[in-house]
């Protein structure tokens, strides 16, 4: 049946769009069944979410932020990632302690902004917890929505202030891919 709005499945929460159907699936190969969001197009292709992975103030873990969301607890907190007292406001959700070297490099975690660092580590989870072993399956029907408004706001800011204060040949090259959610 055609859905809209918030889908409660297990432990994962869900947000359906108008012609979004809600659909349970059967794989033959384990026998069991999986639940799964089927888009409502032309072609009626059928996507079976298989994991999941978070990065949110209430934790960068799926089941802790699952029990602690479904605790009501919220991820408002005073401000420690950036100096607030210029502000009238001085809480927000930030995620103050975040270690992005779980799933990215060291070296590569200073050529990624921190957006990016988040999809990363929540993708990377997102596999973890899917099982799938990528030598087993067809690579080319697996794939991973991302969806950003505007990314790299961090970067943009360093990089000005960069600019003003040293002058713009130490900007760094790195600037504009680390503000780019598919770079």
């Amino acid at each position: 049946s055609a859905l809209r709005g918030l889908v409660l499945c297990g432990r994962h929460l869900f947000y359906l769009l108008p012609g979004v159907t809600w659909a349970r699936f059967q794989i033959p190969q384990h026998g069991t069944f999986v639940q799964g969001i089927r888009m409502q197009q032309e072609l009626q292709r059928r996507i079976v979410v298989t994991g999941v992975g978070v990065v949110s103030p209430l934790a960068v873990e799926v089941d802790t932020f699952w029990s602690r969301l479904t605790a009501g607890e919220s991820g408002g907190h005073q401000l420690t990632t950036l100096d607030t007292t210029a502000y009238k406001v001085h809480f927000g959700g930030d995620i103050p302690d975040f270690d992005a070297t779980e799933w990215v490099e060291r070296r590569e975690v200073k050529r990624l902004d921190r957006f990016t660092q988040f999809a990363v580590h929540a993708g990377g989870q997102a596999i973890q917890d899917s099982g799938l072993d990528f030598d087993q399956v067809d690579r080319s029907k697996c794939g991973v929505i991302l969806g950003s408004g505007i990314g790299g706001l961090g970067e943009i800011e360093v990089q000005i202030e960069k600019m003003l204060s040293k002058g713009p040949d130490r900007v760094s090259p790195f600037t504009v891919p680390k503000m780019m959610l598919n770079a």
